[in-house]
């Protein structure tokens, strides 16, 4: 499992270079995925949106962290993907879908909700 960003595949002004690196961690892993299609290997790419983390606060000082996820909501998305029964492969698997589903949390608040 590697981390993506939707910057790869859509380019921002001034993310020029942290773009291309990803387009060429995708290509990459990518790459690797068609060289092990025949094998019990699974290579998938994750793209986990916007999070609350200090590189995003840096990078993005006007957007309020409280409105994006935390990495904890987040990591057990990335978790599951390296599961030895995750059947998916060269795929990119986006945390929206996760949070969407209601399997990981969007807020603090969240995260210590129960449900009945």
């Amino acid at each position: 499992m590697v981390v993506t960003d939707g910057l790869a595949r859509d380019p921002r002004a001034y993310w020029g270079a942290y773009g291309a690196t990803k387009a060429a961690l995708e290509h990459l892993a990518l790459t690797w995925a068609a060289e092990t299609r025949t094998t019990r290997l699974r290579v998938n790419l994750f793209e986990p949106g916007p999070v609350a983390t200090r590189l995003r606060s840096q990078a993005m000082p006007g957007e309020d962290p409280r409105s994006l996820p935390l990495p904890a909501h987040i990591a057990p998305a990335i978790a599951a993907l390296c599961c030895p029964i995750e059947a998916r492969h060269g795929a990119i698997v986006g945390a929206d879908t996760w949070l969407r589903l209601g399997i990981g949390t969007t807020t603090p608040e969240d995260a210590f909700r129960t449900t009945s």
